[in-house]
């Protein structure tokens, strides 16, 4: 069974050049854990929202445990929200 895991925040103005920063890092760190590449979108009319797209995802259990590890530092005042979809 593939998922799709969708993360999504909402960043303060002042946040957002690290909050990419690290984004990219959790996508980068993600990836070499267990071969699952991420995309990091913005909302188109709010820029300050942002989501991270996990998609093909086969064995959760260890790319839960990536996503975790590689969240360790993130911008504590922006929460990530998780959802988690199935191919139909």
């Amino acid at each position: 069974m593939l998922r799709t895991y969708y993360v999504y925040y909402r960043l303060h103005k002042t946040d957002a050049p690290r909050a990419h920063e690290l984004a990219r890092a959790i996508i980068e760190a993600v990836e070499h854990a267990c071969g699952v590449r991420g995309r990091l979108s913005r909302r188109y009319d709010d820029p300050l929202t942002w989501m991270e797209v996990y998609e093909r995802v086969a064995d959760a259990t260890a790319f839960e445990l990536a996503l975790k590890q590689a969240e360790a530092n993130w911008v504590e005042d922006a929460p990530r929200q998780r959802e988690c979809f199935i191919e139909d």
